[in-house]
C-alpha cells in the first residue's frame, strides 16, 4: 500500500493525564507510518501537559512532524478543536480525544477507504465502547451505523441534512475530514463552546458535502463512571449535553423546520427536563423503560416526518455565508 498520504491526528486534551499515554501510544503503534501529531490541551490544572512532553520527547522521530498546542486559559471545547485543525499539515485530520484509543491498523483502513472514495471528504466508523478500561471484561459493545438510513447508498446530502436535523448521526470519536473541507465549512463554530460535532455536520451536509460511512470498529472509545462534562457517563439514561445544545438549535435548526418538527423536538427536551429535575436519569429497570415509553411518540413522528418528507422545502446553498 503507498504511504505518500499525510494523516494528522490531532488529540484534544483537558485534564487528561490518567489516559493520555495509553492514547498516544495507540497512535504510535500504528502500522501506517506517514503521520503527522498534534496535540491541543486546553489548559489542563493536572500534569497532562508534563506527560506529553516527556512522550514527545521519547517518540518524536516516529513522526513526520509534532507540535504540543498549550493554552493559558480554558477556552472550550470547540477552540481547542479549531486550533489542532488549523495547525495540521496532513490532507486528512482524525480529530482524537485525550482518553480514547486507535486500534493499530485504523489509519491503515482509513487510508484504504480514502483512496478508494476520491470524491470523499468526510467519513466515520463504528467504535468500540469500553467502561473505564480498554480490556476484554470492560467491553460494553459496538457502536455503528451500518443499517441507519441515513447511510444508505443511495441517500443524498441533503436527506442526510433532514436526519441531522433531528439530532447528531455520526460517531464523532470516529470522524475523519479532509483539511480542505475545514477551509469550506469555516471550522467549528466558536460560538457553541462546548459542542463542535453536531453544527459543523449540520453545516457540511447543508452544503451539500455526503457523510460517508465505514462499517469497521477501529476506533476504542472510553465510557466512564465519572467525568468532568459528565459527557461519558455509564450510570446516566443521557448525558447533559442536551443542555448546552440549545444554542443548536436556535441557530441552526428552528429557523429550518415547520412548527410541526419544532414541537417534537421540544417535546424530547421536556421530557430529559422532567427526567432530570425529578432525579429519574438513571440507568436503572424503571426509569429505563419510563424513558423508552415516553419518548416512543417522539420517535415515531419523526419516522413519519421523514418518510414524508415534510421537509422537502429545505434546500442545500453553495455559499458558506448563507449558513
Amino acid at each position: 500500500m503507498e504511504t505518500d498520504l499525510l494523516v494528522s491526528i490531532c488529540v484534544l486534551t483537558y485534564n487528561s493525564s490518567e489516559y493520555i499515554i495509553e492514547t498516544l501510544d495507540s497512535i504510535k503503534n500504528q502500522n501506517y507510518q506517514n503521520i503527522e501529531l498534534i496535540i491541543s490541551d486546553d489548559c489542563s490544572f493536572d500534569n497532562t501537559v508534563i506527560l506529553c512532553t516527556q512522550w514527545i520527547n521519547l517518540n518524536r522521530d516516529r513522526f513526520v512532524r509534532v507540535e504540543l498546542i498549550e493554552s493559558l486559559q480554558n477556552q472550550g471545547v470547540t477552540k481547542n478543536c479549531n486550533k489542532a485543525v488549523r495547525a495540521c499539515c496532513g490532507e486528512w485530520v482524525k480529530p482524537l480525544g485525550g482518553d480514547d484509543a486507535l486500534h493499530f491498523d485504523c489509519i491503515s483502513k482509513y487510508v484504504d477507504y480514502i483512496r478508494n472514495n476520491p470524491d470523499m471528504q468526510i467519513f466515520h466508523s463504528g467504535l468500540l465502547m469500553y467502561k473505564e478500561k480498554f480490556d476484554a471484561e470492560c467491553f460494553i459493545h459496538g457502536w455503528g451505523y451500518c443499517n441507519h438510513p441515513m447511510y444508505s447508498s443511495n441517500i443524498s446530502s441533503n436527506q442526510q441534512y433532514k436526519f441531522c436535523l433531528y439530532g447528531c448521526f455520526v460517531n464523532t470519536p470516529a470522524i475523519v475530514v479532509k483539511k480542505t473541507l475545514y477551509e469550506t465549512v469555516g471550522y467549528y463554530d466558536e460560538e457553541i463552546r462546548d459542542v463542535e460535532d453536531w453544527p459543523f455536520y449540520l453545516k457540511v451536509t447543508k452544503l451539500g458535502i455526503k457523510i460517508y460511512y465505514l462499517n469497521e470498529y477501529p476506533v476504542k472509545y472510553r465510557v466512564r463512571a465519572i467525568s468532568l462534562f459528565n459527557e461519558k457517563r455509564v450510570d446516566k439514561l443521557f448525558n447533559q449535553r442536551y443542555i448546552r445544545e440549545k444554542k443548536i438549535y436556535q441557530k441552526y435548526i428552528y429557523p429550518y423546520i415547520g412548527w410541526y418538527t419544532k414541537l417534537l423536538l421540544v417535546y424530547q427536551y421536556c421530557i430529559k427536563r422532567t427526567f432530570d429535575r425529578f432525579e429519574l436519569n438513571k440507568n436503572t429497570f424503571w426509569s429505563k423503560n419510563l424513558y423508552r415509553i415516553l419518548t416512543i411518540p417522539f420517535y415515531y413522528l419523526m419516522f413519519l416526518s421523514l418518510k414524508m418528507k415534510k421537509l422537502d422545502r429545505i434546500e442545500t446553498v453553495s455559499n458558506p455565508s448563507l449558513i
